[in-house]
């Protein structure tokens, strides 16, 4: 079964041009083109879309912080733990919206605290290493900051494995998607460029 662009807008709970831009990017294209030249989405998107807002959900936890507290990277990914029972209530309303299609959510809703704290831990690690290169001044292309990529791509890949052209998209939404960006730079002035930089190089060198 096919979804216009707006009838998926207002199940995810998301605007068109949102939907548009995540197609500009590379991070979700439609299912096809429509003759009168609408985006159409299909199960595959669906669960393309569910994937890439658990993960923005999961990356927005210091807009709770008061602003302009100091954080570090560890920070960032607190939101992971605290928003474990939110994640867990997303599932279910996916596999009510869509049956057989919420595999990102059944494994989130699943996870004990002790894997959210590892899973947190990870994804602290990996922004730690690669805001520690860019202070050192190590271009985001640079065989070492594509090494320490590779920790962010498996982190990502507890939700979801993107391709090379999603996980460079992922990397532009860090950048496009202001509420990344602050949560990034909030760590190092520059950092959600850089990571997004380096995203694209790992990409590049790694996947296909």
């Amino acid at each position: 079964m096919a979804y216009s662009i707006a009838h998926v807008a207002r199940l995810a709970k998301v605007t068109s041009r949102t939907l548009r831009h995540y197609d500009e990017i590379g991070l979700l294209p439609p299912a096809y083109l429509g003759g009168n030249g609408y985006r159409y989405y299909e199960e595959e998107q669906l669960l393309r879309l569910q994937q890439i807002l658990v993960l923005r959900e999961l990356g927005l936890g210091l807009e709770k912080l008061e602003g302009g507290k100091p954080v570090n990277a560890e920070e960032l990914y607190t939101g992971i733990g605290r928003h474990s029972e939110e994640a867990r209530h997303l599932a279910e309303e996916a596999e009510q919206r869509w049956p057989g299609s919420s595999e990102t959510y059944t494994k989130v809703k699943g996870w004990s605290d002790e894997k959210w704290q590892a899973v947190q831990r990870q994804g602290a690690e990996a922004t730690d290493r690669l805001a520690e290169l860019m202070r050192q001044g190590i271009a985001p292309d640079d065989p070492r900051a594509v090494e320490a990529v590779d920790a962010h791509y498996r982190w990502v890949c507890h939700f979801w494995t993107p391709n090379r052209e999603a996980y460079t998209g992922l990397g532009r939404l860090y950048v496009d998607d202001s509420r990344f960006t602050e949560n990034f730079d909030r760590i190092a002035p520059g950092l959600a460029a850089y990571v997004s930089a380096a995203m694209a190089a790992y990409a590049q060198d790694r996947l296909s």
